[in-house]
């Protein structure tokens, strides 16, 4: 059959992934090697390497439920070599040693398993349904105020995220900064917990690179959702959904153009007195969106590691979050910025 081709397709091979993977800002489905060899990629190597690990514990039956803390404690490493902080040297002065740290890997093989195991610990009731939600829907979940991670699933993209929120609680020696109360909450507060999620977004996007990057677009987009998509993602009403994204907008404008305001946007003073939900999601959107920002400019070279090691070990609790908030702003998006421009 003179007239007749051969094609090859590669699939997941180690090391085309490192070559043309890597930390980029989007991620490489396919590549073409040579005139007739293409190469597909639809598993890290990571991920390849921790189910291999699982069957073959399997075969040789180990253990009946597959035990994930390798894998979990392999991202808590290679987070802590990122940031360059010694799992065993005395860095900060201090007697403590990180490894000593470690969150409790608390593997359930069901769903029912994961409800009973969260339902015996101190925690109040809606913090119990959030952290079984998350279990359901991302296969696992960090519980800081226990350092503990539960997991059901191994699903590399939520245990990165879990793993970042770890080595973040770590850093700050497992103090929480960013608890809500009842009432008016303070612009501390409020900034704290949006560096919380930043932190722990760059931090999951370093483990994950293939994490999709959050655009002020993607938030655009989700003016257009229906009542009934709006209320299955969060449990707020469509008209309070309008009114975060409108404040996410606005707060995302003043951020770089905060002179061309005479005072600062009502609508933004206005959201300290909302509810815990309204302000936890707001401050989710914003944290997710400097958290890309943040990788971007570290993938362009303008933020090193070592000030993303600062920021990790940044205590939130001083008062100085929202100063912080927006120097850090001022570093990662008003170089983009004038990148854009030029």
């Amino acid at each position: 059959m003179p007239a007749e081709s051969v094609r090859t397709v590669l699939q997941n091979v180690d090391a085309l992934y490192f070559h043309s993977a890597g930390e980029l800002h989007q991620q490489i489905a396919a590549l073409r090697v040579d005139a007739g060899t293409a190469a597909v990629f639809n598993a890290t190597p990571i991920e390849k390497w921790q189910s291999y690990r699982l069957w073959i514990a399997r075969w040789r039956q180990e253990s009946r439920n597959p035990d994930f803390t390798p894998a979990l404690y392999d991202l808590i490493d290679a987070l802590l070599a990122f940031l360059h902080i010694g799992r065993y040297p005395d860095n900060d002065g201090s007697s403590r040693y990180f490894i000593d740290c470690y969150p409790e890997v608390a593997n359930v093989s069901s769903l029912l398993r994961a409800q009973a195991l969260i339902a015996r610990k101190r925690l109040p009731e809606l913090r119990r349904r959030q952290l079984l939600s998350q279990v359901i829907e991302h296969g696992s979940c960090y519980i800081p105020e226990l350092n503990l991670l539960v997991v059901h699933r191994l699903r590399m993209q939520a245990a990165a995220k879990d793993v970042s929120c770890f080595v973040h609680h770590a850093c700050r020696d497992f103090r929480e900064t960013a608890v809500w109360t009842n009432g008016v909450q303070s612009e501390e507060r409020f900034y704290a917990r949006v560096l919380e999620h930043a932190l722990v977004d760059f931090g999951a996007r370093v483990l994950y690179p293939s994490r999709p990057v959050n655009e002020e677009d993607d938030l655009c987009s989700l003016y257009s959702q229906t009542e009934e998509d709006v209320e299955a993602g969060i449990p707020l009403s469509t008209q309070e959904h309008m009114r975060i994204l409108d404040c996410v907008m606005l707060h995302r404008d003043y951020e770089l153009h905060s002179r061309s305001y005479a005072t600062k946007p009502a609508l933004l003073q206005e959201f300290l007195s909302a509810s815990v939900m309204t302000l936890e999601v707001l401050a989710k959107y914003l944290g997710e969106l400097l958290g890309s920002d943040l990788y971007r400019s570290y993938i362009a070279g303008r933020v090193s590691r070592r000030e993303a090691r600062s920021l990790f070990f940044r205590k939130l609790a001083t008062g100085d979050a929202r100063d912080t908030y927006f120097a850090t702003v001022r570093r990662v998006r008003q170089g983009r910025a004038d990148l854009l421009a030029a």
